[in-house]
């Protein structure tokens, strides 16, 4: 009996081994089409916990396995160990400034929003962050727009970014922006601007609405937000936070093929009957007053990070020299998801600087 109870744990403890190990080859192996490509993304940003279970069979007793077993399973974790790790080294190397145990134990304080209505119509909704900090820096507050390629996603999709904002004191809003097909461009702009119209007559918000306010948008939503800034010249538009933003469609459509998504198809469906040059943030790019914070990951499958770099090399010729770059090394699509994994933490420190979130021009170079 004991016997058997011996061998059955080492098959399972090599089984769960083996597939820690393809799991981990996520990191370094990309699959192919736009629905798979998700299990990479969450490989490389949030494979922390993973490490915590090859540990934990690393010290788990051999109870008199077979040598060639046990050594197998032992490799297994090891390799695993290495390729989940290989994204934090890339990115920051071995720097304090990075937290190991914020990574592993994927350590995400999250806020519980509130849901205003923003057209009632339609059933448009933002979730609102309220500050939970006392730190309040009582600068700015924000409007956080999501990814999806314009046909899915809500606003809860930003409730990383809506957490740690509120928990460093700021007011944000996520919003569920009307979706592509059955709602195309301009839709997303006029209820950007209607949330914003919310926020200024709604006497709850009263301690920040007369604030300057910085849009963030990820992925489509950056292209939304983009859209905003360079169509409706708010006065109280401070920023845009361009996270992975498709910036350039014309360059999409001939270069379709060095994404894994299809992109082309995104943008149809967005545009709707608009020329792609009224909502091509590149082509419009003078008329975006604010400065451009733009991140990007350099392993980005979905959207290629030379769209942002051909983005903020256009507006600093033309003379937005507050705009900044950030290219993250190894970072993929969607690496603020989580804010604990390697990229995220790197992205939300950069995001606070005061640097990045400061209400005055300043000349600081960029960082790449």
């Amino acid at each position: 009996m004991k016997n058997t109870f011996k061998n059955s744990f080492s098959i399972i403890r090599l089984l769960i081994c083996g597939l820690i190990f393809f799991y981990s080859l996520l990191v370094v192996f990309k699959l192919p089409g736009v629905e798979t490509m998700l299990y990479n993304l969450k490989a490389r940003e949030d494979s922390g916990a993973i490490i915590i279970l090859c540990l934990i069979f690393i010290f788990l007793p051999r109870f008199s396995a077979k040598s060639a077993i046990y050594l197998t399973s032992s490799i297994f974790l090891a390799l695993s160990i290495v390729l989940l790790a290989l994204p934090v080294y890339r990115i920051h190397g071995f720097s304090k400034e990075f937290s190991y145990s914020k990574w592993i134990l994927s350590q995400e304080d999250l806020v519980t929003p509130e849901i205003i209505n923003v057209i009632e119509s339609r059933n448009v909704q933002a979730l609102y962050y309220e500050p939970t900090s006392d730190k309040a820096p009582g600068n700015c507050w924000f409007i956080l727009l999501h990814g999806g390629g314009f046909t899915s996603g809500t606003a809860a999709n930003m409730n990383y970014i809506g957490s740690a904002l509120s928990n460093l004191g700021y007011p944000a809003f996520s919003l569920s922006y009307s979706l592509a097909p059955k709602y195309v461009y301009p839709y997303q702009i006029r209820e950007v601007d209607s949330l914003v119209f919310r926020v200024r007559m709604d006497p709850s918000f009263s301690s920040f609405k007369n604030l300057p306010f910085i849009i963030v948008g990820e992925s489509a939503g950056a292209t939304i937000a983009l859209n905003y800034a360079s169509r409706e010249h708010d006065s109280a538009l401070a920023k845009i936070v361009n996270l992975y933003g498709i910036t350039d469609p014309g360059f999409i459509f001939a270069e379709s093929k060095i994404s894994n998504a299809d992109l082309e198809v995104m943008i149809n469906n967005y545009v709707g009957g608009t020329s792609v040059d009224v909502i091509s943030p590149l082509r419009n790019a003078s008329n975006i007053k604010v400065p451009v914070i733009s991140f990007h990951g350099t392993d980005d499958v979905i959207v290629p990070f030379s769209q942002s770099v051909e983005f903020h090399n256009k507006r600093r010729n033309l003379g937005f020299i507050d705009d900044k770059l950030f290219l993250l090394k190894g970072a993929t699509h969607l690496f603020d998801h989580p804010l604990s994994g390697p990229s995220g933490q790197f992205f939300i420190q950069k995001l606070l600087d005061e640097d990045v979130l400061a209400m005055k021009n300043n000349n600081d170079s960029d960082f790449d």
